[in-house]
Order: C-alpha cells, then sequence, then structure tokens
C-alpha cells in the first residue's frame, strides 16, 4: 500500500516533505494526517529533527488560509456571535501563544479552528504562524521518532 507523497517524499526528500505537509494542511478533508508523511520521511532516512522543523513551518504556512478566511469574516461573525467573539479574544489576549502552541500540538486537534479564531480576534499573524509552528513541531517530533522506531525495527 502506497501513501499519497510517498513516493514525492522518497524521491525529493526534505523539500518533498515540505510540499507533501503544505499541501495536506492547506486541505480540510485530506484523509492521512500530516504526521504520517513525517514518520515516512524518518522511515526513509531523513534527520527526525529537521524533517519535523520543515514540516512544522509547512504545516504553519498551510493553516494560513483559516486564519486569513477568520480575518474576512469578523463582521460576519459578529452580527450572529457578539459574545462568542469577545470571549475569544479575550482568551485571545491572555493566553493567545499558548492556546494556538497546544492546539498546533495535540493530534487530531481542529487547528482551523485556532486560525480561524485567531484571524477573527485579530491576533498578529507572525505570533500565530510562530506558535502553531512550534506546536506542529513538537507534534511532528514524536511522529518523527515513530518513524525513526518503525525503519529500525521492521524496515532494516
Amino acid at each position: 500500500m502506497t501513501v499519497p507523497f510517498q513516493e514525492f517524499i522518497a524521491s525529493f526528500g526534505y523539500l518533498g516533505i515540505f510540499f507533501a505537509v503544505l499541501i495536506t494542511s492547506l486541505s480540510l478533508f485530506v484523509g492521512i494526517p500530516t504526521a504520517t508523511y513525517v514518520s515516512i520521511a524518518t522511515i526513509f532516512g531523513l534527520n527526525p529533527i529537521l524533517t519535523s522543523a520543515i514540516a512544522a513551518v509547512a504545516g504553519a504556512l498551510g493553516e494560513s488560509p483559516a486564519y486569513v478566511i477568520g480575518l474576512g469574516s469578523k463582521k460576519v461573525i459578529e452580527k450572529k456571535y457578539k459574545k462568542v467573539l469577545v470571549y475569544w479574544e479575550e482568551i485571545f489576549r491572555r493566553y493567545g501563544f499558548w492556546a494556538i502552541v497546544l492546539i498546533a500540538a495535540f493530534p487530531l486537534a481542529p487547528d482551523e479552528i485556532a486560525g480561524l479564531l485567531a484571524g477573527t480576534a485579530r491576533y498578529d499573524y507572525l505570533k500565530f504562524l510562530v506558535a502553531t509552528a512550534l506546536g506542529k513541531f513538537f507534534k511532528y517530533l514524536v511522529a518523527a521518532y515513530i518513524g525513526v522506531y518503525l525503519g529500525h525495527h521492521f524496515f532494516s
């Protein structure tokens, strides 16, 4: 069984992992979690820390459309959900960076929701990217070392 992008990652290495994670992060409905690609990359022998860092940057950039949609939809959301929006703006003022890090680090968390809320709350975009990349780095680092383990025990 081959996984989409598997041959791409094998052929293009770090560039392959960057584009595989970027493309899957841009899509809301990709059937395979992006962390799977990180595991596959390290099974192929890529450095787990460098792979995780590259994937984290690509994953953070891939969450940007959700942030932009949040920016653009503030007025629409504000009309119907003013109290909810005020609540989330306060959460982002107090804990925004670390809340985003936790959401991005948690497997199966809806990262797009964090992007939408950060955009709607007008959270600083650069801080959003850094927090998302940091959280994804930790998540992908775990996946990378799972790949290293699998590579050593099942594919060598």
